[in-house]
């Protein structure tokens, strides 16, 4: 299962960005190969950058985002693709994703 973590830095160290759309970088994290990707979110300055966000992610087969804050019509794409979203989350990438395997949220 892929998971997705909006970041500021592209590493995995990195503090989770306050937004979703305008994040300057998403992390995609593989639970069953423990690797991941960094992609830059080229939508961060247009207007409707979440819902282009929430495409992209889609795309990239992630099933659970898990980020700070999610704009309304991101947040329905995303759960309309069968997408799980966890919200109200702060934090390193990487504490975080440890979190998540343990099931602590």
């Amino acid at each position: 299962m892929k998971i997705c973590l909006p970041v500021i830095k592209p590493e995995i160290s990195s503090q989770i960005s306050s937004v979703f759309g305008r994040t300057p970088y998403f992390l995609i994290f593989d639970l069953k190969k423990e690797k991941f990707k960094i992609i830059k979110n080229e939508n961060s300055i247009e207007r409707g950058a979440g819902i282009r966000s929430a495409e992209r992610i889609v795309n990239e087969g992630a099933k659970v985002v898990i980020c700070d804050n999610i704009g309304p019509r991101a947040l329905d794409l995303l759960e309309l693709s069968g997408i799980k979203v966890i919200s109200g989350i702060n934090g390193k990438a990487k504490d975080i994703i440890d979190k998540f395997k343990k099931r602590r949220f």
